[in-house]
């Protein structure tokens, strides 16, 4: 079956660098098979027969033991991925303006409060399932909606893609 892992906080700012030839290669080396990558901010596809939460294992443990960090890994089936673009509540939009957060569990929805008090005047969000979509048109680096205050206030882990590194993963999936 083929799979996506979406590695959280890797390679930015100069933290916990992982160099995309070298991951491909540890993960081959522990049974993943067909694995590729795309762009450097740890996004994995790859096919195996194991379950989600033996291959979540698998990779945490890897990077661990290779890199001596944690990286919170994420897998989502093609299925996921694309019932997370499908869903996606503000239409066509460019693609480094509208953001996707993934969320490990179900979120604690006390939270949601807490966060839509940070968002800015023109910008828009909605959590639909496991799925957070963010819409800001001013771009993400002047928002204060971040993983970490996501993670604080629904009390689950949470990494975030942009539009375009969605779609294109979909598309790697159906090459």
């Amino acid at each position: 079956m083929k799979y996506i892992a979406l590695l959280r906080g890797i390679n930015i700012s100069g933290q916990k660098i992982i160099k995309m030839a070298d991951l491909r290669a540890i993960l081959e080396k522990v049974g993943l098979s067909k694995v590729q990558t795309y762009i450097q901010s740890g996004n994995v596809i790859f096919e195996s027969d194991e379950s989600k939460s033996v291959l979540t294992s698998l990779i945490i443990n890897t990077i661990e033991k290779q890199y001596e960090f944690i990286v919170p890994t994420f897998i989502i089936t093609p299925k996921e991925l694309e019932k997370a673009i499908s869903n996606n509540p503000y239409g066509e939009v460019e693609g480094n303006k509208l953001y996707l957060t993934f969320l490990s569990d179900k979120a604690n929805l006390d939270g949601m409060g807490a966060i839509h008090e940070k968002v800015h005047e023109n910008e828009f969000l909605q959590l639909i399932e496991n799925v957070m979509y963010f819409y800001c048109p001013d771009g993400a680096a002047r928002s204060k909606i971040t993983n970490n205050l996501i993670e604080k206030k629904l009390e689950v882990k949470a990494t975030t893609r942009n539009w375009r590194t969605c779609d294109k993963l979909l598309n790697l999936l159906i090459e």
